[in-house]
């Protein structure tokens, strides 16, 4: 047995394979043991250092993923990023709401709680900017808090229909705060179980609107923060499943109709154009009510 050193950020464990992380890069190894299994189990627990079988040896090696001890490794940690463990060990406890009847009922949920929050607060509701500085703070964070609720519905649908799934990256678009969950595992099940890991996301980032509708009832006072955040997880919503190249709408479409959005053809690039198109007015809306407030909708 020889010493060598990982060339890799992460990896998520399934029951006989294991996908391996290295900067934005995944790498697939199927058919492990028990014992090879263990070995990465270790990684995981911050080992620095791993004696492997010889057949997981060279597989990983012939992947970039190993590299003698003597030699630096040239992994790449993403800033901020939750390890494949930690997201486990969150997602695990929501499995059981990551099936297709619970999601649907999911759905259902949080679209009668937005319905009743638009209802009772949308004519009343004021421009961002009147926003205390302590409610605006807890507006970012809230939104913080359903984004990564979001990734959680992708996690637990793919620990669920796979036995693992990566790590959560968080990051910025622009000035936009974003998060994207590993699911390289999603490709070892069929396009009918990756449509669900990726509406699951969504679908769970709905829920976040019965919280804020019990805190209107029970704390009416809150009313503007709770429309603020309404509305801007609601767009957060609509931009994800609105399909456009990358995004869950995009994944659920291919995986469930078939439909490549990236395909050169004349019909998918129209389709393209028009939901770009209603994405711009849908961000157009949300954007007024919420920098100018509802006067100049209703």
């Amino acid at each position: 047995m020889s010493h060598y050193r990982c060339n890799f950020d992460d990896v998520a464990l399934g029951t006989d394979f294991a996908v391996f992380a290295r900067g934005y890069r995944r790498f697939l190894i199927a058919n492990l043991g028990a014992a090879d299994i263990a070995f990465l189990a270790k990684y995981r627990s911050s080992v620095e250092t791993l004696v492997l079988t010889d057949e997981l040896r060279r597989a990983m090696i012939a992947k970039g993923l190993l590299v003698p001890a003597n030699i630096a490794s040239e992994a790449v940690t993403v800033r901020a990023y939750l390890s494949s463990g930690k997201v486990v060990f969150f997602a695990r406890y929501l499995t059981g709401f990551a099936r297709p009847s619970v999601l649907v009922l999911l759905i259902i949920i949080g679209l009668i709680c937005a319905v009743a929050i638009f209802l009772s607060e949308l004519s009343s509701h004021q421009p961002l900017t009147r926003l205390s500085g302590m409610a605006a703070f807890a507006a970012v964070g809230g939104f913080y808090v359903s984004l990564f609720f979001h990734e959680l519905g992708h996690a637990a649908a793919c620990l669920l229909r796979t036995g693992t799934v990566g790590g959560i990256r968080l990051g910025m678009i622009g000035i936009l705060p974003s998060m994207a969950t590993d699911v390289t595992s999603s490709a070892l099940v069929s396009p009918k179980e990756r449509f669900w890991i990726s509406a699951a996301g969504p679908i769970f980032h709905g829920v976040v609107f019965v919280p804020l509708l019990v805190l209107l009832i029970f704390a009416p006072a809150t009313g503007h923060l709770v429309m603020v955040l309404t509305i801007s997880n609601t767009l957060a919503i609509a931009l994800s499943v609105i399909p456009s190249r990358g995004n869950d709408g995009f994944w659920m479409l291919k995986n469930i109709a078939g439909y490549d959005l990236r395909d050169n053809s004349s019909s998918a690039r129209l389709t393209y154009t028009v939901l770009k198109s209603l994405r711009v007015l849908i961000i157009g809306i949300a954007l007024c009510i919420l920098y100018f407030g509802s006067g100049p909708l209703m």
